[in-house]
C-alpha cells in the first residue's frame, strides 16, 4: 500500500523552459564576464553533466566543472549569483497541476526529491503556492543525487521503499534508481519517448491511478 509519493521537481512539477538558460547570460553579466556563445554553449554543457562526475552538488564542485571544462574562469560566488536568477525559472502555466496535488495531499504524504540546491527549489516551489503540499523538499546538496539509493531512501523517511512511489521525467534518473531501491515508479512521458508499463502524459492521470 502506497503511504508516501515521491516527486522530482524539473519537469516533474515546475516545467524547465529554454528561455530559461538566459540565467547563465544574467550571472555572467552581473559579474563582469565577457563571453561568446560558444563559451555559452560549453557552461551549459559542463553544468548538463555536472552528474557523471561528482555525486553531490557543491557550489565548489561545480564551479570547478565550469572552470575545467570552459576557459571562462568564473569565480567562487558563481553559483551564488547565477541561483538568484534562477529563483524566477518558474510559470503561472506550472500552477496547472496545484488541484491534483490538493487532490493527493489528503490521501498521501508528498515529497520532492530533487537533484539541485535547496534554497533554489524551495523558493520556486513558494513562488508558485506548491511548497505547503509537500512535507519535506530534499535536494542533493544534502544527499547523493539521483540515481543512488541514498536519495530514494532518504525520501522515504520512516517508510519501507515499498511503501513510496516516485514520479518524475528521466527513466535513468527517476525511474530505475527507484525501482533499484525498492520503490515503485511512474514515468511522466508527455510526448510518448519511452517504452514502460507504468507512465503517464500528464500528473493530472494520477487522480485516476491513485
Amino acid at each position: 500500500m502506497i503511504k508516501r509519493i515521491i516527486f522530482d521537481q524539473d519537469n516533474t512539477l515546475v516545467e524547465w523552459k529554454d528561455e530559461y538558460d538566459k540565467t547563465y547570460n544574467y550571472a555572467l553579466d552581473e559579474l563582469g564576464i565577457s563571453y561568446t556563445d560558444q563559451d555559452l554553449k560549453e557552461l551549459i554543457h559542463a553544468v548538463d553533466t555536472y552528474e557523471l562526475s561528482y555525486d553531490i552538488f557543491k557550489k565548489e564542485y561545480i564551479v570547478e566543472q565550469i572552470n575545467k571544462h570552459t576557459s571562462l574562469n568564473v569565480p567562487d560566488n558563481f553559483i551564488d549569483v547565477w541561483e538568484k536568477y534562477l529563483c524566477d525559472c518558474y510559470s503561472d502555466t506550472d500552477k496547472v497541476i496545484i488541484p491534483t496535488l490538493e487532490y493527493l495531499s489528503k490521501k498521501y504524504e508528498l515529497v520532492v526529491l530533487s537533484n539541485w540546491f535547496t534554497y533554489n527549489q524551495v523558493e520556486r516551489l513558494k513562488s508558485l503556492g506548491m511548497d505547503k503540499y509537500f512535507t519535506e523538499i530534499i535536494c542533493t546538496d544534502t544527499v547523493k543525487n539521483k540515481p543512488n539509493k541514498e536519495a530514494f531512501i532518504k525520501a522515504c523517511g520512516t517508510h519501507k521503499p515499498e511503501e513510496c512511489l516516485m514520479v518524475g521525467d528521466s527513466m535513468n534518473t527517476d525511474i530505475n534508481g527507484a525501482i533499484n531501491a525498492g520503490l515503485e515508479a511512474i514515468l511522466l512521458d508527455p510526448k510518448g519517448m519511452y517504452e514502460y508499463k507504468n507512465k503517464i502524459k500528464s500528473i493530472k492521470e494520477l487522480e485516476e491511478l491513485l
